[in-house]
């Protein structure tokens, strides 16, 4: 009987603090503005989770409609931003954009969340 209780308060910590059990509620994940102008009003595409998240990194990867990586970075919490800028720094032309989320648990890298977000830069 003893090994069955200390099986179990063992149990009980692992549940409540492994990250890999936790995961993130992708549909609260919101991009925008849309349409984004990076040449004038909000000069930033915010990248967000309406609740917030703690203890996750994102990796942000942003393709053309032709599937070319244009943006690709990891940033430690939301809200991230893009400034419409691929890697090289050159402004983006005007055109349809997907952008892939992947939510990383801090202390894994295991995946907690992917999602993705269609937008439109236009200007």
């Amino acid at each position: 009987m003893k090994k069955l209780i200390v099986a179990v308060l063992i149990a009980i910590p692992v549940f409540f603090f492994s990250e890999a059990i936790q995961a993130v509620d992708t549909g609260k994940i919101i991009a925008y503005p849309v349409p984004f102008n990076p040449r004038k009003g909000d000069r930033v595409l915010t990248i967000e989770h309406k609740s917030g998240l703690t203890n996750y990194r994102v990796k942000v990867e942003i393709f053309d409609v032709n599937g070319d990586l244009v943006f690709k970075r990891k940033f430690g919490l939301l809200p991230a931003y893009w400034n419409g800028h691929n890697d090289r720094g050159n402004l983006v032309k005007p055109g349809f954009y997907i952008m892939m989320l992947d939510i990383e648990g801090t202390l894994t890298d295991h995946s907690q969340g992917k999602k993705m977000i269609r937008i439109l830069v236009n200007y």
